[in-house]
């Protein structure tokens, strides 16, 4: 939701590009503020999707086939983030939110693993 309602980019964005907002010229701008936006809605969708998973998972007999694509689900939307979070890093020194993404994989990660492992015990 915070990259839909922006009207100029993020404070990391501009160290990594060593330009503020309001040196990039206004054709620039537009592209760069509708590239942030398309982001935003591209996360919006992944979180409808992501609810539509849980729905079917717990209230529509979905039961934990749906849970493990849900979770797959999730990681495959989390790892481009990261991605492309550390190598503008790494590029660029810029302080971009790599732990927050790094803790959203981790998550993914750790629920596909227990997931497997109960699944295990059980058999």
């Amino acid at each position: 939701m915070l990259y839909l309602g922006r009207s100029e980019f993020l404070p990391w964005h501009s160290s990594a590009t060593g330009r503020s907002w309001r040196d990039i010229d206004e054709r620039m701008r537009t592209l760069l503020l509708a590239l942030i936006r398309l982001l935003g809605w591209a996360y919006l969708a992944a979180a409808f999707a992501g609810f539509c998973g849980i729905y079917v998972t717990f209230f529509a007999a979905g039961g934990l086939p749906s849970l493990l694509v849900l979770q797959c689900l999730g990681l495959l939307v989390a790892i481009p983030p990261l991605m492309v979070t550390m190598r503008i890093r790494a590029s660029t020194g810029a302080s971009t939110p790599v732990w927050p993404v790094a803790a959203v994989v981790a998550l993914f990660t750790m629920g596909i693993v227990l997931m497997l492992v109960s699944t295990l015990c059980r058999a």
